[in-house]
């Protein structure tokens, strides 16, 4: 009787293919995985950008210092910025801006009501814009 010992042909490419298939699935996974969080960060770090610009705001309204009419194209800065070596590789901007601001109190108030709206535009990877908008009152008491 002639037995051999071991793996046939068949069997190891077999077992090749499914380790392949495997790796491949847990390589996209990763791959996708931290494209969502780059996406959170970028999300975040705006977010973060436009809730100071919105206090800062209200702080100009709170002490009687009303802002004019909104730039058109308001304002850019940089939310995203990575280096390499000296070299600035990738650069996301942003645009922050602020709708006009309205007076929603009436006259016989003591303090002075003002409505506005602030908005950040950035760009993501499909070549679209993003948008976070915060709509916010505030008092001033002169």
């Amino acid at each position: 009787m002639n037995t051999s010992e071991g793996f046939t042909l068949i069997e190891v490419v077999t077992a090749i293919m499914i380790i392949a298939i495997i790796s491949s699935s847990i390589m996209v996974g990763i791959t996708t995985v931290e494209k969502k969080l780059f996406k959170i960060r970028l999300k975040e770090r705006a977010f973060e950008e436009l809730r100071n610009y919105t206090d800062f705001m209200a702080s100009r309204i709170m002490i009687g210092d009303i802002p004019g009419d909104p730039p058109d194209e308001g304002y850019n800065f940089t939310i995203y910025q990575k280096l390499k070596k000296n070299e600035t590789l990738d650069v996301y901007s942003a645009k922050i801006n602020y709708e006009e601001i309205e007076k929603v109190s009436s006259p016989e108030n003591n303090g002075k009501v003002y409505r506005f709206n602030t908005s950040i535009i950035w760009p993501n990877e499909l070549e679209l814009k993003d948008t976070l908008k915060l709509n916010t009152y505030q008092i001033s008491f002169n």
